[in-house]
């Protein structure tokens, strides 16, 4: 299913744990899961929650709904799930700026988005350069959309480690994802006056998503997605199902193909029964998609596995469909507990259905590099590379160079390696410090 555009559509959202292993006589599963919300743009209508949650959790604020389960598991595997129904549509606005009328900075919805906190830093650099970009202008409309254009003119889509995320580092590189092309826009906002937050969504196709919105009277809150404005082409445009491609167009409008699921950076959440406080960056979903993880263990081997999708429509009853979906999440999750053996099964069986599955040959040649299997490494990475019809993310394929190259330098083919490093280089993309790696490859094949 690729499409859940302007039309009901049945959801479901699936969570795996797995290889429960008991360590002492108190096992505990706390998991923490965003339910998508109506608002303007999304209509939702839950239909079920299973197991039974010990709390529904409203975030007031920003209009969150948190799921809460606190399970004692009494058998080694567990599914969490709930059911929907929601419809999609197109928002767009048509703005005149001489009708905006000014902030009541008094309220505590303009103190809360126009505040300095983690990942939307205020920093004295970020003021300056607000003043820099929008000069004589106070319109509050104009000036965000100055912030939008020099945003998209002047970052660079990287994607970065969780430690180098956040504004002020986003703004210091000029880099990042689409998290980062919305924090900068945020920070920039704010440090003007302007109420403005982030949006976690997802699209069907299972890529998770982000953008930002900023708050006008009396409009209220317009989306902007910088990442997109940016990238602007026809296969995206296939996926969200865009009525323009023009930049300006994402700039307070927001196309239909798309479910948001959280709002807001640095989310409190609190249960009434036990007074359990996390803060969550961002949940998209929950589990392992989110920052920090939304799912804790608590006497129960390091071993566990889990993992999560949705689902919408036909999907809901396929079971074959629901079965690869499944081994695709658990495939990587095979690999990253070390149980190659298996994970070489599953990523085997889901390249043979789906040749083009990229990102499948990109850990399967992983497996085998840890396998030291160079030949059958080497095979992988480059089906995970040389496809005509799709293309890896940068900052997987810029560690599919890499690990090629030393798959080569293993296989005793230095000249090839050598041109694999240089390759990963010239993707300027430095996702967990691949620059270094590429670097060192190169040295050591001059050695050979």
């Amino acid at each position: 299913m690729n499409d859940i555009s302007n039309r009901f559509v049945r959801g479901r959202y699936q969570y795996y744990v797995e290889n429960i292993q008991v360590t002492n006589e108190s096992p505990l599963i706390r998991f923490w899961l965003a339910l998508p919300m109506s608002r303007l743009g999304q209509q939702i209508s839950v239909l079920s929650i299973n197991p039974p949650p010990q709390e529904i959790i409203e975030d007031d604020i920003n209009g969150n709904i948190i799921i809460f389960w606190d399970i004692t598991p009494s058998t080694n595997s567990l599914i969490f799930q709930y059911d929907f129904e929601v419809i999609a549509t197109d928002i767009e606005f048509e703005i005149d700026p001489c009708t905006i009328k000014p902030y009541n900075m008094e309220s505590d919805q303009y103190r809360y988005y126009t505040k300095s906190e983690p990942w939307i830093e205020i920093s004295p650099e970020i003021i300056q350069k607000a003043k820099d970009i929008i000069g004589t202008e106070t319109n509050p409309y104009l000036c965000a959309k100055l912030f939008y254009n020099w945003v998209i003119e002047n970052m660079v889509y990287i994607y970065p480690k969780v430690e180098d995320r956040g504004a002020q580092k986003s703004f210091t590189r000029l880099s990042g994802d689409c998290g980062e092309f919305s924090y900068v826009f945020i920070a920039l906002c704010r440090s003007v006056g302007i109420p403005s937050r982030s949006i976690t969504a997802i699209w069907p196709t299972e890529s998770g998503h982000a953008w930002a919105e900023f708050y006008i009277e009396p409009y209220g809150w317009l989306p902007v997605d910088c990442t997109i404005a940016q990238v602007l082409n026809m296969d995206l445009q296939h996926t969200i199902k865009s009525k323009s491609m023009e930049r300006d167009y994402f700039f307070g409008n927001l196309y239909p193909n798309r479910l948001i699921v959280f709002v807001g950076c640095n989310v409190e959440v609190c249960t009434k029964k036990e007074r359990l406080k996390r803060t969550f960056s961002f949940l998209q979903p929950g589990g392992g998609c989110s920052y920090p993880t939304s799912i804790e263990f608590s006497g129960i081997s390091d071993n566990v596995l889990h993992a999560g999708f949705y689902l919408f429509d036909e999907e809901i009853d396929d079971p074959e469909f629901i079965q690869s979906k499944k081994d695709k999440e658990f495939a990587t999750s095979y690999y990253q507990s070390d149980n190659y053996l298996r994970s070489e099964l599953d990523l085997l069986n889901l390249t043979r259905t789906n040749p083009d599955a990229l990102v499948c040959w990109f850990y399967l040649g992983q497996v085998y590099l840890n396998l030291k299997k160079w030949d059958e490494a080497i095979t992988c990475f480059r089906n995970s590379l040389e496809n005509e019809r799709v293309q890896l993310q940068p900052e997987a394929k810029v560690w599919a160079f890499n690990l090629l190259g030393t798959c080569l330098l293993k296989a005793n083919n230095p000249s090839e390696a050598m041109n694999k490093f240089q390759s990963a280089l010239a993707l300027e993309c430095d996702y967990q410090n691949a620059k270094s790696y590429a670097l060192n490859g190169i040295s050591r094949t001059k050695l050979k």
